[in-house]
Formats: structure tokens, C-alpha cells, sequence
């Protein structure tokens, strides 16, 4: 959502940014206005609990990490829509999960954009995100504590970063927008900007896998050790508290933007988070998915529908298997192929500049 913050700004827009009081620091660190609201609300332990109480069925999962949001829109909800009562914002963009947008925008009689980070998770069969918000009474207490009956989670208008060939059908009207990697400031690092002899395979696992996923989390080591087999460059591309212990041999960058390193790699082997999923498409490299998270996983069946990757289950996911699986990608050429003609299709997608006009018609 970056990209798209700054070119309101750069088009003459006041922008702010609410998010919880932890998250303040990384929008000013974008170069954004940041306003912290509410209370923070502790995501991953309570997520985690109810996981290991549910059996892990992928409904009652779902079930689960949308109730973990409702608790934070609940959390930002009384702070957001006063101040939104005081500032009159012509429009809301949010995130597909932050249910306090449209919930505020819906108090002001304003329109809201809700802006996808990767495939859309909206409908899965004759399921809804709308049904399954539905089932949940901490939803409807939300919503009854602003005297809402109802809420259009789904917002006015969708921005679509997803190019249409990776992206899911949907009850939904959606504007494409070229995505704009923004992976956090840094520092380009000097060897990144040559060619290795060697094919380089990026390993990362984003930010919060390991705290979500528990027990089975990301495996580091056994990706490494498997790439090195295939007689890889291996670039572990992590932050510095998650740093594992690791073979020798391996290059490791710390919290280097993934647009940065990827340019010269022949492959990225990830968790499926939606930011690391579209900015590897955008680089044109082929991915391998060790998705375990609901929206990991839909990402992995999507990287692998689409012909741009390949996924596997963590729990499956061994040196041999491992082994097998890069061998793929880096010798059958149509991975490669797929990978840069998806590229293509999103560099024909309109910059988020382009957008601008767009969302300004949606306003008074």
C-alpha cells in the first residue's frame, strides 16, 4: 500500500495512516504520515492458541485469523472514528483485513477501497468473506458498538495488485494497479549487482512464519542444505532475531529489500506471503512455496497453477524432496518462461500514479 500512498501524496493528497502504535514506526520509516490508534492486540499468541485447540481444520483456521482481526479493528475502532469525525477524509483505503476502514468509512458516509496484498481470499466456493464474518459474534459486536447492521468489508472499489494470470475470480470490482515492491528502506549491497557464476537461489521466510506457524515453522536449514546440493549461490535474506544458525557458504543479507537481491537469482524458495510472492513475480524469478498459513497456502496453489512455481507442503519438505523440487525449477526452462511472462503482464498494469484518478472520482 506504500506506492499507493505516495502518489496521493506526490498528487497533492493529505494522506494518514492509521495503524496500531507497533506499526507507527514502520509507516514514518516509509516516508509516510503516521497515526497510531488504539491499542495494540497480540495477533500471533492468540491465533497460535486457538490453532492448537481447532485440529488445524483449514475452516475453523480461517475462522480464527478472522476473528484475531476483528479483535484488532476493535482495538483501533473508537480511536480511528473519532478522529476520522474530526479530519473528514474524503476516502478510506484499507487493507483487505483491517475491518476498521470500512467500518469507520461507513460511520462517515464515506467510500471506502479495500487494497489486496496478493491473490484475493474473498469467496472460496459458495463460502464468503462476508458469510464467515457473519459467524462470528465478535463481528457483530463490532459492528452493533457504531450502531452498523451490516459493513461492506469489500469496500467501494478493489485495488488489484495481482496480475490477472496469478489472481482468483471473484463477486468483486477490481482495479488493476502495477505492484510497486516496497520491502522497507536499505542499502543495495555491492555483490548484488554482478551476475554470480553459480545459479542463486534467495531463501526467506518473511517476518512472522515462525511465530504463526509453531512447531513445523520454515525449514531454514533443510532449504539450504538443499541448494547447496544442486550446487547453488544460496543468499538467506532474514532479519537479524531470526537469523539461524547456518552451513558455511552462505551468503546471508540482512534486512536488504527482497527487490534488491532477486534481480540475480535464478530462484526464491519462501513462506507465501502476499509481499514476497508479487515482488518475485515482479522480478521475473520462479518460486518454490512452503505455504502453511491459510493465505501462504492459497498463494503456493496459485504460484503453482500459474506455472511460475512450484509448492510443497513444510511438513514433506526434507533435503531429498527439497533437492528434487530445485532441480525443477532451475533445468526445465518453462518455470523461467512462465516467471518473465508474468512480469510482463504486470509491468502493463497501471502505475499506482495512473491510479490516482481512479480513487479521486470515487470522492465528493
Amino acid at each position: 500500500m506504500v506506492p499507493v500512498g505516495w502518489a496521493l501524496r506526490a498528487a497533492g493528497h493529505e494522506v494518514r495512516v492509521a495503524v496500531p502504535p507497533s506499526c507507527v514506526d514502520a509507516v514514518a520509516g516509509a516516508g509516510l504520515p503516521a497515526l497510531g490508534t488504539g491499542q495494540d492486540v497480540e495477533v500471533v499468541r492468540g491465533t497460535r492458541d486457538r490453532r492448537d485447540g481447532d485440529g488445524h481444520a483449514p475452516r475453523a483456521r480461517i475462522l480464527n485469523a478472522l476473528d484475531t482481526f476483528v479483535g484488532v479493528a476493535a482495538a483501533m475502532a473508537g480511536d480511528l472514528v473519532e478522529h476520522a469525525r474530526t479530519w473528514r477524509p474524503d476516502l478510506v483505503v484499507h487493507d483487505p483485513l483491517a475491518f476498521a476502514g470500512p467500518l469507520a468509512a461507513a460511520v462517515l458516509g464515506v467510500p471506502s477501497v479495500r487494497h489486496l496484498w496478493g491473490a484475493d481470499m474473498t469467496t472460496n466456493g459458495d463460502v464468503t468473506q462476508a458469510s464467515l464474518l457473519a459467524e462470528l459474534s465478535s463481528f457483530e459486536a463490532l459492528l452493533s458498538r457504531f450502531g452498523l447492521r451490516e459493513l461492506a468489508d469489500l469496500g467501494t472499489l478493489t485495488l488489484d495488485p495481482c496480475p490477472p494470470s496469478v489472481q482468483v475470480p471473484a463477486p468483486v470490482e477490481r482495479q488493476p494497479i502495477q505492484y510497486v515492491p516496497y520491502n522497507g528502506p536499505g542499502v543495495q549491497p555491492r555483490w548484488t549487482t554482478t551476475l554470480p557464476p553459480a545459479p542463486r537461489v534467495c531463501v526467506t521466510w518473511g517476518r512472522t512464519v515462525a511465530r504463526f506457524a509453531g512447531r513445523i515453522g520454515f525449514p531454514a536449514r533443510a532449504v539450504v542444505e538443499a541448494a547447496l546440493a544442486e550446487g547453488a549461490e544460496v543468499i538467506v535474506a532474514t532479519t537479524q532475531d531470526q537469523l539461524p544458525e547456518l552451513p558455511s557458504g552462505v551468503r546471508v543479507a540482512v534486512s536488504v529489500p527482497l527487490h534488491m537481491l532477486l534481480p540475480a537469482c535464478s530462484v526464491i524458495v519462501h513462506q507465501g506471503g502476499g509481499g514476497t510472492v508479487l515482488t518475485s513475480l515482479r522480478m521475473g524469478v520462479p518460486q518454490l512455496v512452503l505455504g502453511q498459513l491459510p493465505d501462504h497456502a492459497f498463494h503456493a496453489e496459485r504460484i503453482a497453477q500459474s506455472g511460475v512455481g512450484l509448492r510443497l507442503d513444510p511438513a514433506e519438505a526434507d533435503v531429498p524432496r527439497l533437492r528434487a523440487e530445485l532441480s525443477r525449477l532451475l533445468s526445465e526452462p518453462s518455470y523461467a518462461q512462465a516467471a518473465r511472462r508474468v512480469r510482463e503482464e504486470m509491468l502493463g498494469l497501471p502505475m499506482p500514479a495512473e491510479v490516482v484518478g481512479v480513487l479521486e472520482r470515487l470522492g465528493p
